[in-house]
């Protein structure tokens, strides 16, 4: 193909990728993963850094030191920090170009870029300050420089320097282009002739003694227990999805990508034959995501769509292959790169709507959202709870619209805020509540808890995994229904008669007396058949409980057996819902009903043999608030 053929159009993919990764670059919130390498950013020295910012973390410390250097020197603009990372992507598409046309000719190369350039996936990647983008660049520097030391016919220092350093960039900026580096060099081996067989090794065995000083960071994060506990095992179908997702998660796309690879198939074979590149190809995109499966399920789950990023330009050239002169001529070449291009930008931006699309939990919505409110209604009219993983998170936006919020509860479990919750709920005279949460686990018990108080919604806005709610007070809702309780006066449950204390009660004239003699309180059993319970409700347990003392190990239980097993098994710790000793505290907890026929056991357990009072236990059906997003 004519070389200016090929400038020009690589000239083309190259502006729309710089189009597409520059555009709304410094709009878009800053995820949590960036907020939380922000925030471990901040330290002022090194030393600090190394020990608090990125010991903790799961990455190798390139990327997080690149990221202080930018907040020191640059300040921390969300597009200042995302900068280097889109320039990155685009040098990525450069890259994948001439790796490209070295394996299987210009075509390959071109429309290999044409689709890095267009596509969702790694344009979201080179839009977030993360390694991804980082391990990409250095990844596909590496497989093209590796091609050069081992093909060419003549040794060049200055190509094993760029390898050198090269695969030092995979190692540093994530481990599984650390992975994937080392894939690459094994590969070589196979190749290799006798009058290059130690300067190749010399080329490889630099890097490793590179990271030398990196290894005591790496043998810290690799005792972790996974991504942070909290990424799940991949499933049995995780390839088949991550191969759909790569293509836009989209039919259009993927039917287009297999009706062109066919015919270009069909019309290779006629001409050529399989080539050693091929067999690289496929095994360089395969092979990390079978190592990160195998220890994902052996080990502790790491295996995401993001660290399959560095291999996936390999199925890309793969795929484009096939098109070559042997059987294209120049005009086509030029008219299917332009298509590909073309029909990968619209699936992106049309399509999948990407710049109209949470990918990652917001914050700068829900900063914004909440200024909004404090300026319409007055902030001394208004308390609210903010779930997240960090204060500082939030307060980024914050700081940018200088505003103090007057945020009465930050947490990051809610489980933990429930007593705090319920005691600012008691004790405040605000008119509204506001409750968000991004990226945090958020509790059913949360929304009752508020709804009790400020039961009308005046506005809502949802994002992608996250949400702000404006509540306000109004007329009480009346959604519960009470299938049976029990004061401990008579025998409602289970004999309960005979644990009657007067000491204290709730209400009435006695109680049940928890103490080191008693294990589990009365309890009520009953077919799940026989609760009358429909599929739009839940069943809700309440009681209260008193003690002298904080309650370490109680916990209020709902459980469902078929046949002796556990089938379901919900519980509410106490102490999560204790406001001060020696006053009565209420404890609930909200469970669906399996779908299958089994039998229902609600009580209070008590491990340690602590000493409490319950009183007032109560069974219910709730209607399931359409507010609650689990």
């Amino acid at each position: 193909m004519n070389k200016n053929y090929q400038y020009f159009l690589l000239f083309i993919i190259l502006f729309v990728a710089a189009c597409l990764r520059f555009h709304h670059l410094g709009e878009i919130s800053f995820s949590n993963d960036e907020l939380s390498a922000l925030t471990r950013a901040r330290y002022d020295s090194f030393h600090e850094l190394v020990e608090k910012g990125i010991k903790v973390d799961g990455h190798p410390a390139l990327v997080q030191t690149m990221t202080w250097f930018i907040i020191h020197h640059f300040g921390d603009d969300v597009f200042t920090v995302r900068f280097p990372f889109a320039v990155a992507g685009i040098i990525s598409v450069f890259l994948v170009f001439l790796l490209g046309r070295r394996w299987f000719g210009p075509a390959t190369g071109l429309l290999s870029a044409a689709a890095l350039a267009s596509l969702q996936f790694p344009l979201l990647y080179s839009q977030t300050a993360r390694p991804y983008s980082i391990g990409l660049m250095f990844s596909l520097a590496l497989a093209y420089l590796w091609t050069r030391l081992v093909f060419d016919d003549r040794k060049n220092k200055w190509i094993a320097i760029a390898y050198i350093l090269a695969s030092a960039g995979c190692i540093y900026s994530h481990y599984f282009s650390f992975l994937l580096a080392g894939i690459i060099g094994v590969s070589g081996l196979f190749f290799l002739r006798k009058d290059n067989y130690i300067f190749y090794l010399i080329c490889n065995m630099i890097p490793l003694l590179l990271f030398i000083p990196s290894v005591s960071i790496f043998h810290q994060q690799f005792g972790y227990e996974g991504v942070g506990g909290w990424l799940p095992p991949p499933e049995r179908n995780f390839i088949t999805r991550y191969i759909f997702y790569g293509f836009n998660d989209s039919w259009f796309i993927t039917i287009f990508f297999s009706l062109a690879v066919i015919t270009a198939v069909y019309f290779y074979f006629s001409k050529s034959g399989w080539k050693k590149f091929h067999l690289l190809s496929l095994a360089w995109y395969f092979l990390p995501f079978i190592i990160g499966y195998s220890y994902s399920i052996l080990k502790a789950p790491v295996l995401q769509y993001s660290t399959l990023l560095f291999s996936f330009p390999f199925i890309l050239i793969f795929i484009f292959s096939f098109f070559n002169k042997g059987w294209m001529n120049e005009k086509l070449i030029f008219t299917i790169t332009l298509v590909v291009l073309a029909a990968g930008t619209g699936s992106t931006v049309i399509e999948k709507k990407y710049y109209h699309t949470n990918h990652f939990g917001v914050f700068m919505e829900l900063a914004e959202k909440s200024k909004n409110w404090d300026e319409q209604f007055g902030k001394e009219n208004i308390v609210k709870l903010f779930s997240l993983s960090n204060p500082e998170y939030i307060n980024y936006y914050f700081r940018r619209l200088d505003h103090q919020p007057g945020i009465s509860i930050y947490t990051d479990d809610e489980h933990t805020q429930f007593g705090k919750l319920i005691a600012l709920l008691d004790t405040t005279q605000a008119e509204y509540f506001v409750y968000a949460w991004t990226n945090a686990i958020h509790t059913y018990e949360t929304l009752m808890l508020i709804r009790e108080k400020f039961p009308v919604v005046a506005e809502r806005d949802t994002f992608f995994n996250s949400e702000i709610t404006l509540f306000k007070r109004g007329p009480a809702l009346d959604s519960e229904k009470i299938i049976s309780e029990t004061g401990f006066e008579k025998d409602s449950w289970d004999h309960e008669i005979d644990l009657q204390n007067k000491e204290v009660a709730h209400s009435g004239m006695y109680s049940q007396k928890l103490d080191g003699n008693t294990e589990f309180s009365v309890g009520y059993k009953n077919e799940s058949t026989s609760l009358q319970v429909s599929k739009s409700e839940l069943i809700k347990a309440e009681g209260w409980f008193y003690c002298s003392d904080s309650v370490r190990d109680a916990a209020l239980v709902i459980s469902f057996l078929k046949n002796g097993e556990t089938i379901s098994y919900s519980s509410a710790a106490l102490k999560n819902f204790f406001i001060a000793k020696d006053k009565w505290t209420k404890v609930f907890l909200t469970t669906p009903i399996p779908g299958e026929k089994c039998e229902m056991f609600i009580y209070i357990w008590n491990p340690k043999r602590e000493t409490f009072y319950i009183d007032d236990l109560s069974v219910k059906s709730v209607l399931q608030s359409p507010l609650y997003r689990p």
